[in-house]
This record gives C-alpha cells, sequence and structure tokens, in this order.
C-alpha cells in the first residue's frame, strides 16, 4: 500500500521530461517522450507484451543454462544405467541438445545485436 502510493505521488505532477533531475531519470515519465525510455511499448502495453519485451531476455540465459545442467544429469543418468532404462536417458539428452541449439539460434542473434549498439 506504501509502494502504490510512493509510485503515484512520484514524480510531481507539475513536472516534465525537461524538468527532471538527471538522478531521477528513471523515476520521471519513461513514457511520455524522454529519449532515454522509449520503447515499443505504449501505455496500453499487455502483460504478454512486458513479458516478451523484458522478462523472457532476462531469463534466457538462465533457462539455457538449466537445459544444460539436465542434459548433463541424463548422461550420468545413462551412464549409470543398463538396458531400456539407458535408451531412454539418452533419448532424453538429444533431445535436450535439440533444445539447446533451437534456443540458441533464437537467442544468439538478439544478444549480438544488443552488443552492437
Amino acid at each position: 500500500m506504501i509502494v502504490n502510493a510512493v509510485l503515484h505521488a512520484w514524480p510531481p505532477a507539475h513536472w516534465s521530461a525537461a524538468d527532471c533531475p538527471r538522478q531521477f531519470t528513471g523515476f520521471c515519465h519513461p513514457l511520455d517522450g524522454n529519449e532515454a525510455f522509449t520503447t515499443n511499448l505504449d501505455e496500453t502495453a499487455s502483460g504478454w507484451e512486458i513479458a516478451a519485451v523484458y522478462i523472457a531476455p532476462v531469463n534466457a540465459p538462465i533457462i539455457l543454462v538449466v537445459v544444460l545442467f539436465d542434459y548433463i544429469m541424463s548422461r550420468v543418468r545413462a551412464a549409470d544405467s543398463s538396458g531400456e532404462t539407458r535408451a531412454g536417458f539418452v533419448l532424453i539428452a538429444r533431445l535436450e541438445l535439440a533444445m539447446i541449439a533451437l534456443y540458441l539460434a533464437y537467442w544468439v542473434p538478439y544478444f549480438v545485436s544488443l552488443l552492437e549498439i
């Protein structure tokens, strides 16, 4: 409740982007045309748009590491097993490698484009 009160009270209504002190730039009307905060989202952006633009790129490396760890564990379990169980773990490992390849093919161009800015 206190957080909502603070967020709705800041910045003061009479401030424009030009009046915003430099140290408070992140808090001053991020969607009012201030070039430092231009995005492809508008004020009516849905939750899915926000998730796709801001949340997915942050979670991409984390998910990659989790899948890589699961691949390693599948290989370990396959080495400890025999017969049908081993074949199942080998299949899981191959599917995870394919998923990792697709995942990298999707996300590497995005992160490379960030480095070129």
